[in-house]
């Protein structure tokens, strides 16, 4: 596949360097059979009878060593981090330079401590690991992996290549995952510009994780930064915090309410998570809480450490149904002390409770309320939204976009769910679903790649009956069986990867759901599956009673057999000539066979194990099935 990864950036600064034993060092080190270069600054008071601490950094993709080194050194860290030795090593000559590649590359950290304590007096407890972007993804890797080494990790704006690498499940991890259950062990201080979007994604996914492993952990959001390293007077806040993590006595952190958007029924007791990030250990917390303006308050008993969480349930509440919120405030801690920090002391959450809230006809264009939808909140640039970029009427639809420019979310699933609809109060039995749909995918040719690739997702649609225990898929298509346009052709840019449809580009889709006619409660999701490219829009969702009107879905009463398949696939109840196609799920045509009739067989022994859309065509007549080869 293609691996392009964005959003590196590097200091530059001009820099004469010489091999000296004080101020600006260069050291070349045999590691993985190459040289590699060190470029370090040593204070040229340096007095071999004291020691000194130690502060390793690491640059983004694009930078060296040399130019890092230059970058710290002029913006007067040296001055921050008195009496310390700084090194800062060279990413090596591999495309990416970023610490993790090739495998193994990330052991070039201890390589910097070994050269430090072969040549100068290093105390061991007083190291820091840093690095920016890339380099700050590789420290943190490094750092959560090996927490005995270091006093704290300065991880300015680490670049979480999106939420399957923050979950640790990329398939390209090269060996290295965050080993967060040791986040305990070792102090974190992050920064990130409120101006870097993307990352914010990806870090938002990292906090919650690195609290609920009871992580010693302190981030800084920066008004107006980019994508870049923040002033000195942060970096001094972070110094800080290394030498004393909990500065404040009583200090508690609300972070996440653990209720979900929607639940089944009138029973509601409500969850949420905090953490003591001050010194002082927590016994007692009052708690103010309101369901739909309604005040409530609780006392929480326990014990809570610094750097602990708890998870704290409330007494159930009887709801009606319809949509709820719910606010949620810190009071006092240990029955007396005011908390050091009002900013993370409250959340809010919207709800929806109870049974059916809609009946057929069921429409929206999304152009007005739509809170009753649930968005699955994952922390991915890949996602569901209802934006005004595209729509087939009015000014929204709901969209989701994907780009191999952007980050790994290959495999990443992203679900929208439609409110709850009885389907049960009509005249007719006739139960259909419809929307329009406009889907385009992508394809890079050579010499942008050896071979011709295509990166196109899947949408597949559920329907579930009991209030969402269970669903049960009634549609499937990706690349080009979904497309309503050609793929768009070797994009190098995020812009160039997103599709707007023009109005001949939408198509109208239709679901027979006639045999959940007598459901009382029916919620329909849409799932959105990544092979990481597509940008797809859903406008116009309804549900009524009027029979299909799309002839290709109808049109063809075929069976194919057996599904799942291993070495051949029939096809029967076709009388005239017609052609078949088969397309894996990156939109590529694997197989055609054309000019066949009546009942034939066709060899599917050289496709490999995997879902499959096959595509037949008989005259003006289309149909498109699923199929699962099973070898």
């Amino acid at each position: 596949m293609v691996r392009i990864t964005l959003f590196a950036f590097f200091m530059a600064a001009q820099l004469t360097s010489w091999a000296q034993t004080t101020g600006n060092i260069e050291a070349s080190v045999n590691f993985m059979d190459e040289s590699r270069i060190i470029s370090g600054f040593v204070p040229t008071s340096y007095d071999s009878t004291q020691q000194y601490k130690l502060f390793v950094g690491l640059h983004g993709l694009g930078d060296n060593s040399n130019n890092y080194r230059s970058a710290i050194i002029n913006n007067g860290w040296d001055d921050i981090f008195d009496q310390t030795i700084f090194l800062c090593p060279d990413g090596g000559d591999d495309g990416n330079s970023d610490f993790n590649v090739p495998a193994g590359d990330e052991a070039i950290i201890q390589e910097c401590i070994n050269y430090a304590l072969d040549n100068y007096n290093i105390d061991t407890t007083d190291i820091i690991l840093q690095g920016f972007s890339l380099g700050g993804r590789a420290a943190m890797k490094y750092g959560l992996n090996h927490p005995e080494k270091f006093k704290g990790l300065m991880l300015n704006t680490p670049a979480i290549q999106g939420v399957n690498d923050a979950l640790n499940t990329m398939a390209d991890s090269n060996n290295v995952d965050f080993e967060y259950s040791n986040a305990d062990q070792i102090p974190m201080f992050i920064t990130i510009g409120d101006q870097d979007d993307l990352y914010h994604y990806t870090l938002n996914a990292v906090y919650p994780i690195l609290k609920k492993n009871n992580g010693q952990l302190k981030y800084e959001v920066i008004a107006g930064l980019g994508h870049s390293i923040p002033s000195n007077a942060i970096m001094t806040e972070g110094m800080n915090f290394f030498n004393q993590t909990t500065p404040t006595n009583f200090d508690v952190d609300l972070f996440e309410i653990s209720n979900k958007k929607r639940f089944c029924g009138s029973d509601f007791s409500p969850e949420f998570i905090v953490r003591n990030i001050g010194d002082s250990t927590v016994t007692t917390l009052d708690i103010n809480y309101a369901i739909d303006g309604t005040d409530y308050s609780y006392t929480w008993n326990g014990n809570m450490l610094s750097f602990d969480h708890a998870v704290i349930q409330l007494p159930n509440h009887t709801l009606s149904d319809g949509n709820h919120s719910l606010d949620i405030e810190i009071g006092l801690i240990n029955q007396s002390q005011v908390d050091a920090q009002a900013a993370n002391n409250t959340l809010n959450k919207s709800f929806t409770s109870g049974s059916a809230n809609y009946e057929i006809d069921f429409y929206t264009d999304f152009e007005n309320d739509n809170t009753d939808w649930v968005f699955e909140e994952n922390f991915n640039v890949f996602e569901w939204d209802i934006n005004d970029d595209a729509s087939k009427s009015g000014e929204y639809a709901l969209s989701n976009f994907n780009c191999p420019l952007v980050f790994d979310t290959k495999g990443r699933v992203e679900s929208v769910e439609t409110p709850i609809i009885n389907f049960s109060n009509a005249s007719s039995n006739h139960r259909v679903l419809s929307f329009d749909l406009a889907y385009n995918y992508l394809k890079y040719t050579p010499p942008f790649v050896t071979e011709t690739i295509y990166f196109a997702d899947t949408l597949e649609i559920f329907i579930s009956t009991d209030c969402g225990e269970t669903y049960e898929s009634i549609f499937r298509k990706g690349g080009y069986a979904l497309g309503t346009s050609i793929p768009l052709l070797n994009p190098t840019t995020i812009a160039n990867c997103i599709f707007t449809p023009t109005d001949n580009e939408w198509e109208k889709m239709e679901i027979d759901l006639s045999s959940y006619s007598e459901a009382e409660e029916v919620q329909i999701k849409f799932s959105y599956e990544s092979a990481m490219g597509g940008t797809i829009y859903v406008d116009n969702v309804q549900v009524n009673t009027q029979p299909l009107d799309i002839e290709e879905e109808v049109a063809l009463n075929l069976n194919l057999s057996p599904n799942p398949s291993s070495d051949y696939l029939v096809v029967e109840g076709i009388a005239s000539d017609f052609q078949i196609k088969i397309f894996d799920i990156h939109g590529r045509m694997v197989l055609l066979e054309s000019n066949l009739q009546g009942t034939s067989v066709i060899n599917t022994s050289k496709l490999i194990t995997g879902f499959y859309q096959v595509e037949i065509i008989t005259g003006e007549k289309r149909m498109i099935e699923q199929i699962v080869i099973s070898n």
